[in-house]
């Protein structure tokens, strides 16, 4: 009973039984005229029956789950939906007023600085120890913390440094920026500070009558790719000069101050110490008209007195609590 011969064996086949054939709108029995079962179409299922996979919703497309017609084949229905697809692909989502359905959800594309005027458009952001992305309008930004000034052009977003007192113990990104150079080696010194524990030093060996008797020494500016608003900014630095035998002496040319780029140019002021081993402030206000700061370096000269028979000079030179104070 239900078994069929096949090449000499029996099989179990019972012929008439319903199955469900590939199209899923029609309808099947099982025939044993082969040998072995298989389901064959006989009718189709009534119109409307459901048919295909589950409704689903990929790039902001739903696609209803099929249903059958007359005739028997599967009809499935697409629709755009109006505020994108639901967090899990299902459905049309329904974002609150003001909000956009994206992959992770419904975002405010105005203002999340991840979906920034579109899905998965993230804004650019600084180093978070300097400020946070923002996006406002749809338009990318960022936000500087206390200390730290925006660059421009904006697309660098870079939070520069405005404020300078070594008490991380390290050199804060300054650097020597001419060679030859009379500043052999920079670090952060606990010896003398101005104010804190720390202040950057530099070891200084003044040689010759050239340019190793002079240094400059200054930080990264924007990357080296951009500036800061200059307009009313003041660049100011307390400075000390230590020299390894307090018989050392230098020439009337010598001086010590802080060197600023600005659009109309370079301009210089220098200090006035009133000796060895004592703290003395440098500051250097953006001339008035211009309004953008490019970069400043602090600048010395150790000059001979007797430039035909120069003797050298070394010891230290002291900087700290250095700020660019900008309105």
């Amino acid at each position: 009973m239900n078994l069929v011969c096949k090449t000499g064996m029996c099989v179990s086949c019972t012929a008439g039984q319903a199955c469900q054939p590939t199209n899923p709108c029609r309808t099947g029995v099982v025939s044993c005229a082969t040998g072995a079962p298989v389901c064959m179409e006989n009718g189709n299922k009534g119109a409307g029956a459901q048919c295909g996979p589950p409704q689903s919703c990929s790039g902001g497309v739903v696609t209803m789950q099929g249903a059958c017609t007359a005739t028997g084949t599967c009809n499935a229905t697409m629709m755009q939906c109006p505020s994108g697809c639901n967090a899990t692909g299902t459905d049309c989502a329904t974002c609150p007023n003001g909000q956009t359905s994206c992959p992770m959800g419904c975002r405010d594309l105005t203002r999340d600085p991840t979906n920034c005027g579109g899905c998965g458009t993230v804004c650019p952001s600084p180093d978070e120890k300097t400020g946070i992305a923002t996006c406002v309008s749809s338009s990318c930004g960022i936000l500087c913390n206390p200390g730290f000034v925006e660059c421009s052009p904006a697309s660098l977003a870079i939070c520069q440094p405005t404020v300078w007192e070594f008490e991380d113990m390290s050199i804060e990104g300054f650097r020597v920026v001419t060679t030859p150079t009379a500043a052999a080696k920079l670090g952060y010194s606990s010896l003398v500070a101005h104010s804190g524990k720390f202040s950057l030093g530099a070891v200084i060996r003044a040689t010759g009558t050239g340019l190793s008797r002079g240094y400059q020494i200054g930080p990264p500016f924007c990357g080296d790719k951009g500036l800061i608003p200059g307009k009313g900014a003041v660049v100011s630095a307390w400075m000390y000069i230590e020299p390894t035998d307090v018989k050392e002496t230098f020439g009337q040319a010598s001086y010590w101050g802080i060197r600023i780029t600005t659009e109309s140019g370079e301009t210089l002021v220098k200090g006035a110490p009133r000796g060895y081993n004592s703290w003395f402030l440098v500051s250097v206000p953006v001339p008035a008209g211009d309004a953008r700061l490019m970069n400043f370096v602090l600048e010395g000269v150790f000059a001979p007195e007797d430039t035909r028979l120069p003797t050298d000079w070394t010891g230290n030179v002291y900087f700290d609590d250095i700020t660019i104070t900008v309105p």
